[in-house]
């Protein structure tokens, strides 16, 4: 399933790090979220320099946190798509989702069967992923170092400020953390 992809243990937790891509490219999301219902609809499908992928729970604090930082940041990055993703079953219906994450200012996906976090090794809410125009994973991971109060690394902001200026992310991975994505 993830071809050229290598393990990587840190903290505890397994992420899965590839290095050759998969087909996801930006102007290829669109296939890969082909059939998934959109909680709330992506203001655009252009393909775009690259994609943030980010896993979001309506219920998860930690996720909840991390939402005015992650509608700022694509006000910052305009020239990056981003795309929500709500995967599993939550004590939420999709009515209380919806306007949950409506004024995120970018699409939210629903991912019911897992599809989306199995095929990415998405464990927590929030656990971002950037996807580079050639649809290799750039960086994976947390948003910040913080669960829930002011952080003093912003991961995924860096990631996409060095990698707008042509730069590998450092670090490109980084351990999520928030509410586990239960299958």
């Amino acid at each position: 399933m993830f071809t050229g992809c290598k393990p990587l243990i840190i903290k505890a937790a397994f992420l899965v790090l590839c290095s050759s891509g998969f087909a996801a490219a930006p102007s290829a999301v669109n296939t890969l979220l082909a059939g998934k219902p959109w909680l709330v609809e992506a203001q655009t499908s252009a393909p775009a320099a690259r994609s943030v992928l980010v896993f979001l729970s309506p219920i998860c604090p930690c996720s909840r946190y991390h939402e005015k930082q992650l509608t700022q940041m694509k006000s910052e990055f305009p020239d990056t798509r981003f795309i929500g993703v709500y995967s599993g079953n939550d004590a939420v219906s999709e009515e209380e989702a919806r306007n949950h994450f409506k004024n995120l200012g970018f699409g939210v996906v629903r991912d019911t069967d897992f599809a989306l976090a199995d095929r990415f090794g998405a464990l927590r809410t929030p656990h971002a992923f950037v996807l580079d125009a050639v649809g290799e994973i750039q960086y994976q991971g947390a948003v910040d170092d913080k669960r829930s109060s002011e952080p003093t690394e912003r991961y995924l902001q860096k990631a996409l400020f060095t990698l707008a200026k042509g730069q590998p992310a450092d670090p490109a991975v980084t351990a999520p953390m928030g509410c586990r994505i239960a299958r």
